[in-house]
């Protein structure tokens, strides 16, 4: 593995990269009545608090990314805490969460 010397890592971060990069996914519910990524948090700002997310527990990497998507887009999403993936996978099925993200 590399190593980065400081002034390396901030020219990484200066120009918005990461150094880390997984496969993940960002899914809404079919109840929800948008079809892009924009027309979602259109709809989530006109219904502030009435949308749920699967939530796999605070420090999960999802939550995290969650957490952080709710500040940079300015979202206000409730958090259905689950048991693990499988539980949290079933109630969005249901769409008792209309939001979920695995990564």
């Amino acid at each position: 593995m590399s190593q980065f010397t400081p002034e390396q890592q901030q020219a990484i971060e200066a120009r918005g990269n990461t150094l880390v990069v997984a496969p993940s996914a960002f899914a809404v519910h079919k109840s929800v009545p948008v079809s892009t990524f924009k027309e979602f948090i259109a709809y989530s700002h006109q219904n502030k608090g009435k949308l749920n997310y699967v939530g796999l527990g605070r420090t999960n990497p999802t939550a995290i990314t969650i957490e952080w998507m709710k500040k940079e887009y300015d979202v206000d999403w409730t958090n259905i805490s689950y048991r693990g993936a499988g539980d949290g996978l079933q109630g969005f099925a249901r769409g008792d969460s209309q939001v979920m993200y695995v990564g």
